[in-house]
């Protein structure tokens, strides 16, 4: 992230967007200095599908960051997701000092120790660790929250450790290295989103966040603070834009514009009698019935919460009898919806009746983002922002970096957390 004093970049690879926050640690506190997004079509599903247009929009974004006083960093923190993604459950153990009650304190060294075991897992050829999460700990078998300077005899960590197809990300790094930028580690945007858009409460009751993007879906299932799921599914808003682009006969941009403009999934209220006049691919004009075109995106929008909901019924997470009645020990909140598709009017209904728990639309927990970005749009990249915070102040371990090291994001202040962790 960067030393006290020095700037850091986060990165967001998104398939309609990439995105970014050039901040600065200073004084024990985080500092915004810029934010920004572009467009691009060089990223399809999380996979990079045009290396020059990919490219071009790190550039173009780059650019837009640059603060005059501010020098750009070299490497960045960056955001992924796809289903070449594995986000991998796994376990470390490591045994505390047993002589003397200062050895038995637990250091920043055993917490690295644990989180070194839970990386050594087989991996497939073409397959490589690009991170891990540590989601909960326990100390003498006794589940705690920050076990720094505790005593005990063994510490224990559950943990996910994020694997990437190696192509994938190779393509990824070249387009980054040609402007210069180092990707230091990787974020996985859902379990970044649920910091964005889920207070710490939602995250301790029980809760599923639904990420719907361009091309890919993401879910994060979290219970008494623990991340116990995610997955990423090859579905989105896209797939919207593709059957009112079938159905209608248009083109994919003005199906597009259709959905943006006139869609809702909101097909009990919509006027049934009212139209909307455009052109066809052949340049004939028509109306469209807004009952017809809401038929359409509510299809859609129900077959992906159907999808989330039988992948969460695989991994024994959710129970639906042929009546509906849900069963769960897990999930008290209910179903929390970011990512731009969740902006669709009338979706938080759709996902009421599909999951048959609340459901609502995540807002984002940074209080100063720009008016432009601040949309559960970019509630994984504001996200990262409140997580790397929340770093700063609780935890001082991060993510597994490319060579395999831990280090402490801002070692500078040692001495603050000896004396509040």
């Amino acid at each position: 992230m960067g030393r006290k004093g020095e700037p850091f970049l986060l990165i967001e690879i998104g398939s309609s967007k990439i995105s970014g926050v050039l901040g600065e640690i200073k004084d024990r506190d985080m500092i915004i200095h810029s934010s920004g997004f572009e467009p691009t079509t060089g990223i399809s599903a999380g996979v990079v599908v045009s290396i020059d247009e990919t490219k071009t929009s790190i550039k173009r974004l780059l650019r837009r960051l640059k603060v005059k006083g501010v020098k750009m960093p070299k490497s960045a923190s960056v955001l992924i997701t796809g289903s070449h993604l594995q986000n991998r459950p796994s376990k470390g153990i490591t045994t505390i000092g047993e002589n003397n009650h200062k050895e038995r304190l637990i250091s920043r060294k055993h917490v690295e120790n644990a989180l070194k075991q839970a990386k050594e897992i087989h991996l497939p050829k073409e397959e490589e660790i690009v991170s891990i999460f540590p989601s909960a700990y326990y100390v003498n078998d006794k589940p705690v929250k920050k076990p720094y300077n505790m005593m005990g005899v063994r510490l224990e960590v559950d943990a996910f450790v994020l694997t990437a197809d190696t192509t994938h990300l190779g393509n990824i790094e070249i387009a980054l290295l040609s402007s210069n930028i180092r990707a230091k580690e990787y974020l996985y945007q859902p379990i970044m989103a649920s910091y964005g858009a889920l207070i710490n409460e939602d995250r301790d009751t029980g809760v599923i966040l639904i990420d719907i993007g361009k091309d890919t879906t993401d879910i994060a299932v979290w219970e008494e603070g623990t991340l116990i799921f995610t997955k990423t599914l090859e579905t989105g808003g896209q797939d919207i834009t593709n059957d009112i682009a079938q159905v209608l006969h248009l083109r994919k941009s003005d199906a597009e514009k259709l959905k943006l403009q006139h869609g809702t999934c909101d097909t009990e209220t919509v006027d049934k009698k009212s139209t909307i006049p455009i052109e066809v691919f052949d340049g004939d004009k028509k109306v469209v019935s807004k009952k017809e075109l809401a038929d359409i995106i509510r299809a859609r929008v129900e077959d992906i919460f159907l999808e989330v909901r039988d992948e969460l019924r695989k991994n024994h997470l959710f129970y639906a009898d042929r009546k509906g009645n849900i069963t769960t020990d897990i999930i008290s909140i209910g179903v929390v919806l970011t990512g731009g598709t969740s902006l669709l009017p009338g979706i938080k209904e759709v996902g009421k009746e599909i999951f048959k728990l609340p459901c609502n639309i995540g807002s984002l927990r940074w209080k100063k983002v720009p008016q432009d970005m601040n949309t559960p749009s970019f509630a994984s990249l504001w996200g990262a922002v409140e997580y790397k915070y929340e770093q700063l102040k609780n935890d001082p371990i991060g993510e597994l970096d490319r060579e395999g090291k831990f280090e402490m994001f801002i070692e500078n202040i040692k001495d603050f957390f000896k004396t509040n962790i």
